[in-house]
């Protein structure tokens, strides 16, 4: 007896929920037949209220993209039709129709595509409702608006392309994204449009001239609201690889008027991008440095120590902008020129520049810090060029370094009409400049070297720089601790494989037949300390050694790097570290496999860590580098 009102409550939840579902099915019944009569719309709020899914047939036939009125009511009411929640009991019948009625909803965006008033809902809910097998509908409602004399689908291209990017894109799609990077709208998202093109064309690795010219645009898209596209265009020009090279150094290269260039004339122009800011500015270098291709290598040294030339007429706001993109230019030409130049006309050009007193200071210190890092010994003899020439017959203790020197020197102005180094300006001995010039030629020597800096700034100090003036801030700049240690570490490793790996990780080193210590303990600036690493890493990376211990040293660069804090005052040895890898890791197997895990593990930290997005830029490059290489 105790039971009877709980089977009683029971029956009569049964009941309603039997009645609800009977009632559901009744009115949509009722209203789907209503779709027919004189006024359907009048009955739309109903059917979206029991979410009627038996009205899908009548709504398609009801959307018209030529002649419809109404177009985007009927669809907005498809889409709120859209999967009834099967949790809820008041649509249980409909949901249970779903799943069958899925055709027809693909039905009518197909339909909706080919109208502009409804292609931007259609193409949302595509992407909404992850309808991949609507990829072909989508290209082709883009392609042919793109065909048209002035498109009218442009507000749906977003959210098409959202669902078009879902999957690999088809070599035969390239032309239609090279025409949405090189098409620039005020259309709000449209800058994510030109985003996922030139993602596209990256991922296709397209090489023909319309699509790098397009990608090589995409570095100077730039929305009203300020947005760009530089780094997907970077990107998608690292993968395209080196056959993007030409055309950058025709930007670099080129005068006004220069006909390679004029496709770029023709997109600055009407967009206001400033001839500053493409032809001399610092995006181009930036894309050469990290693509690493030898070719660029003497047109980036020449634009790198051309006199700068404010144009006339800057606000005040764009001279800080200009100063800004010329400084920048500088740097990248510079890391560039750490990975790629060599032979006698490189050498030469540069010993030239570095010694030309009207080319920009800065950039001369640059270029010499640019030739340290590539630790070679043509770097280091040329370096030491910029402030030391033998002279002639001269007999010296070097004497035989001397007569290699003169001989290289000799065939490299033999090159048939090479103008820069035809007029090679005097040694250069300014003090403003020999004191900054000091840490890149310390940087650049091996033990070998070191005879020689004595014998510059001990012995033949006088002869050298006694009617400079400044002098004595020239040999008080040898006193400095950064110099006495640098110094020190090239004595105390000597040319010992062992003590250059126990410097660069920060360990002791002693060279007893040299009488020389390097004791990271006794220096009072940490700064220091990692100078000393970065010189032991640059001298390790061009060390000569078997592959086996290349290996090993790959993977040690790699370790260091991971361990090392984003702080400015390392960037010097994070680059040497990158260097050492990019010359002694490989681009298959298990480093290249390593090197990709920790990109993937350095991800997260570009919200919360400074200096963390511009490495990793700068690890993504080496990545590129060493799968081509």
């Amino acid at each position: 007896m105790k039971l009877k009102p709980l089977f009683a409550s029971l029956a009569a939840v049964l009941a309603l929920s039997v009645s609800c579902t009977h009632g559901e099915q009744s009115e949509c019944a009722k209203y789907v037949a209503m779709l027919g009569g004189q006024n359907p719309f009048s009955v739309f709020k109903s059917i979206r209220e029991f979410r009627c899914q038996d009205a899908l047939d009548p709504l398609a036939e009801m959307l018209d993209p030529e002649k419809g009125t109404r177009n985007v009511d009927v669809l907005r009411l498809v889409m709120d039709l859209w999967d009834p929640p099967v949790s809820d009991p008041r649509f249980k019948a409909q949901a249970e129709k779903f799943e069958a009625k899925k055709p027809l909803y693909k039905k009518i965006l197909v339909k909706a595509l080919k109208s502009p008033d409804t292609a931007v809902l259609a193409a949302s809910a595509v992407t909404d409702w992850e309808m991949k097998d609507l990829r072909t509908d989508l290209i082709a409602m883009v392609k042919e608006d793109l065909a048209r004399p002035a498109p009218q689908f442009i507000e749906a291209y977003r959210n098409a392309l959202t669902v078009i990017v879902l999957t690999d894109p088809e070599p035969t799609e390239e032309a239609m994204f090279v025409q949405l990077l090189s098409t620039v709208h005020d259309v709000p998202d449209y800058i994510e449009v030109n985003r996922m093109a030139a993602d596209s064309l990256g991922k296709l690795r397209a090489k023909s001239p319309e699509a790098i010219k397009a990608l090589v645009k995409g570095l100077f898209v730039v929305s009203k609201s300020g947005e760009n596209i530089v780094p997907n265009a970077i990107e998608a020009l690292l993968k395209v690889g080196t056959p993007v090279v030409p055309y950058l150094v025709d930007i670099v290269t080129a005068k006004p008027g220069d006909e390679k260039v004029r496709y770029m004339e023709e997109f600055a122009i009407p967009n206001g991008i400033s001839d500053w800011r493409w032809r001399r500015g610092d995006r181009i270098p930036l894309v050469l440095s990290r693509l690493r291709d030898e070719r660029a290598a003497l047109p980036l040294l020449q634009d790198m120590v051309r006199p700068m030339v404010q144009p006339a007429g800057l606000s005040q706001a764009l001279v800080e902008d200009w100063t800004i993109t010329q400084t920048n230019r500088i740097k990248f030409e510079q890391a560039a020129l750490m990975s790629i130049g060599s032979g006698p006309e490189f050498y030469q050009i540069a010993l030239r520049a570095m010694r030309d007193p009207q080319a920009p200071v800065e950039a001369r210190l640059d270029l010499a810090l640019a030739l340290a890092f590539k630790a070679t010994p043509e770097a280091m003899d040329t370096l030491f060029g910029v402030i030391f020439e033998e002279e002639a017959g001269e007999e010296t203790e070097g004497d035989a370094a001397s007569e290699a020197a003169k001989v290289k020197k000799e065939e490299a102005n033999a090159i048939e009409g090479n103008e820069d180094v035809a007029a090679m300006p005097p040694t250069a001995t300014q003090s403003d400049f020999v004191i900054n010039f000091m840490l890149p030629l310390a940087f650049s020597m091996d033990f070998s070297g070191l005879d020689l800096f004595d014998r510059i700034f001990e012995a033949d100090f006088d002869e050298i720089f006694a009617e400079t003036e400044g002098a004595d801030a020239i040999l008080d700049r040898l006193k400095k601790e950064d110099m006495e240690l640098m110094l020190k570490l090239i004595r105390a490793c000597g040319t010992s494989y062992e003590n250059w790996v126990a410097a660069m990780k920060g360990q002791r080193v002693v060279n007893k037949d040299a009488d020389a210590e390097f004791d990271p303990t006794k220096i009072t600036d940490k700064f220091y300390i990692f100078q000393a690493r970065t010189k032991a890493a640059l001298k390790l990376s061009t060390s000569g050694v078997t592959d086996k211990k290349k290996s090993e040293l790959a993977e040690l660069y790699l370790e260091t790097y991971k361990a090392l804090e984003y702080n400015p005052d390392y960037d010097d040895f994070r680059r040497a570290l990158l260097l050492g890898m990019e010359r002694v890791g490989k681009g298959e197997g298990e480093f290249l496999k390593k090197l990709e895990d920790a990109r993937e593990e350095f991800k997260g930290r570009e919200s919360t860590e400074s200096g963390a997005k511009f490495w990793n830029q700068q690890l993504d490059a080496l990545i590129y580098f060493l799968r081509r290489a």
